[in-house]
């Protein structure tokens, strides 16, 4: 029992510093054009929550969720959009800051959710790819909707829904799905597996 809880709080310290790396330097950025970069920083937060439950997966989100906002207030990837995710920012306002912090901490529960209730049925890897797929898409949708409607009608947001989908998400939210999946479905597994032989 003891093995189990060290292992958990080591691998939890492992990820927040993953987290961290992600959204701080490069390491967590995949550039697709100027302006616009799909991002790694999701990953870990789905990995903890796969492996080590609802709750740590949150507090990663939450890191994640933290971190978004350092970045957007003191060196946004595009000032432009800056005011979307932090309310210290011009055009910025409370809105800017749930948008930046809840979906990250609702996501990974969501993911913890639908990989436990497939687990005994579909197995571990299909399980772990299907539930990353669907919450990262979820956390996609809920930023953007939240932007949407927070910021509708301004020039940058615009006020068609669709358009706005495509412009801001487009391309970006499909490469952090797909990467989710192909990275969840290679390492619950055997991480899975590692957890269950240290914690006997």
């Amino acid at each position: 029992m003891k093995n189990g809880r060290l292992l958990f709080w080591v691998q939890l310290s492992l990820f927040t510093a993953i987290e961290l790396l992600f959204c701080f330097t490069v390491l967590g950025s995949i550039p697709i054009s100027p302006g616009i970069v799909a991002t790694l920083a999701h990953v870990p937060a789905l990995i903890v929550a796969l492996t080590l439950g609802k709750r740590a997966g949150a507090f990663i989100g939450a890191v994640m969720g933290i971190s978004s906002l350092i970045v957007w207030t003191i060196m946004p990837p595009n000032p432009l959009a800056a005011f979307a995710f932090s309310p210290f920012v011009p055009n910025g306002n409370l809105w800017s800051l749930i948008i930046c912090l809840a979906p990250r901490i609702f996501f990974p529960v969501l993911a913890a959710w639908i990989y436990e209730a497939l687990k005994k049925r579909r197995g571990i890897f299909l399980s772990a790819t299907v539930s990353a797929s669907l919450s990262t898409f979820a956390h996609s949708l809920l930023v953007l909707s939240g932007i949407f409607l927070a910021f509708y009608g301004q020039e940058i947001v615009g006020g068609d829904y669709t358009v706005f989908l495509v412009a801001w998400g487009g391309l970006n939210a499909v490469i952090e799905i797909a990467v989710a999946a192909i990275i969840a479905g290679a390492v619950i597994v055997p991480l899975t597996k590692l957890n269950v032989q240290r914690a006997r």
